[in-house]
């Protein structure tokens, strides 16, 4: 995945999170629903790869909790403890097994 095209599906998603969206073919179409936040390189990337088609835009809070999870497991695999990383990120200490209940010790 390029960065423009990263850039401007991260753009669709904080506009139309939660929501279905029709991607359209033309990026000046694109360009006129998210004038402020997607520049023409990013709406031509996004229009070529994903044009024409209903794509679903996450929330936010969704991709930014898998982000965490993802730093969760990667201190757990540096070897800090359930106690360490929940202090280090706010959570409760059984919230942080829920997140590693699958990742291997």
């Amino acid at each position: 995945m390029t960065p423009a095209l990263e850039t401007g599906l991260q753009a669709l998603s904080r506009h139309f999170a939660g929501r279905h969206v029709r991607v359209p073919l033309d990026p000046s179409k694109l360009l006129r629903l998210l004038p402020s936040e997607l520049d023409a390189a990013s709406a031509a990337e996004v229009c070529a790869a994903v044009g024409g088609t209903r794509l679903y835009a996450r929330k936010a809070t969704r991709t930014r909790a898998e982000a965490r999870n993802s730093r969760i497991r990667v201190r757990r695999s540096q070897g800090a403890t359930q106690q360490a990383i929940a202090e280090e990120f706010g959570l409760s200490v059984r919230h942080v097994q829920n997140i590693l209940k699958d990742f291997p010790k």
